[in-house]
């Protein structure tokens, strides 16, 4: 079995329909997994086709797992359509609300780079709405997120928007 694709946007890239959420691999559901448990699971949803895989700047080691991940299969990286996203303060365990100021996001995003040890990010999503929204735009296009690849995950555009076959 191979997961379908759709193209991302108008004229973007093949994309698997099934995203593959990486939050239980190291935040909310117990301790983080081995890697000798998380790169199985990895290596299989490649193998599959499903190959959007969703972060957060909030799911702790995650990203560095995922570092880790990509450093040990050359060329994985490339066969990712990997989003992130940012704007819910806590993955370091000792704050929380949200925040989306300009330098914020900067951070996020090249923090997120770092730790992932990659050069580009498909997709950057955001949680927050209104005023942040206007930092994104000028983030979006000044930092390394790849065109207009970032989506607003604010409860009444996700409650509103029908999803596209």
């Amino acid at each position: 079995m191979t997961v379908p694709t759709r193209t991302f946007g108008k004229n973007g890239p093949q994309v698997s329909v099934v995203g593959l959420g990486l939050m239980g691999m190291s935040a909310y559901y117990g301790p983080a997994m081995p890697d000798e448990t998380a790169f199985p699971l990895l290596d299989k949803a490649i193998e599959l086709g499903c190959t959007h895989w969703d972060t957060s700047n909030m799911y702790g080691a995650n990203e560095d797992t995922l570092n880790r991940y990509f450093k040990a299969r050359p060329g994985a990286r490339e066969k990712v359509f990997l989003a992130t996203k940012f704007g819910v303060l806590g993955w370091d365990g000792k704050t929380s609300g949200v925040r989306g100021d300009y330098d914020y996001v900067i951070e996020c995003g090249n923090k997120a780079l770092e730790r992932i040890g990659t050069s580009y990010i498909d997709l950057f999503y955001v949680k927050l709405s209104g005023k942040e929204l206007e930092e994104l735009n000028k983030v979006v296009r000044s930092a390394d997120v790849r065109g207009d690849r970032y989506s607003v995950m604010a409860d009444v555009i996700r409650d509103t928007v029908p999803l596209q076959e």
